[in-house]
């Protein structure tokens, strides 16, 4: 059974991160691809680990997305990972965050559904 107030919440969290994944990219466009700077890297990366945190959590109390957000999580850990690494290009970068951002979206139409 859903919990109203953690269900608002946790739809809260990620419509959040999507708006602040949506403004890092534009941030990160806004440099040529070679030249973003590491302190917007490290932002785009510190945002991914706190949404990993928030969907981990989630998994813990409801199972219905449970799918989905394994995949998100094992995503952004890998994506995190990558751009650590300094192996993705900026373009890729972008990329892969909007592949991110769809799988938010998609974890906030399931839940909306089950709710």
């Amino acid at each position: 059974m859903h919990d109203p107030f953690h269900q608002h919440r946790f739809t809260q969290q990620l419509n959040e991160f999507s708006e602040r994944l949506d403004y890092l990219i534009l941030n990160a466009r806004s440099y040529e691809a070679k030249n973003i700077p590491l302190e917007v890297l490290d932002e785009i990366a510190v945002t991914m680990g706190e949404l990993t945190l928030v969907l981990s959590d989630h998994l813990a109390i409801h199972r219905q997305t449970q799918a989905i957000a394994n995949k998100a999580i094992s995503y952004a850990e890998g994506l995190r990972q990558k751009m650590r690494s300094g192996s993705l290009s900026g373009e890729q970068l972008v990329e892969a965050i909007g592949a991110l951002i769809e799988e938010v979206h998609l974890i906030l139409h399931e839940e909306k559904r089950a709710a």
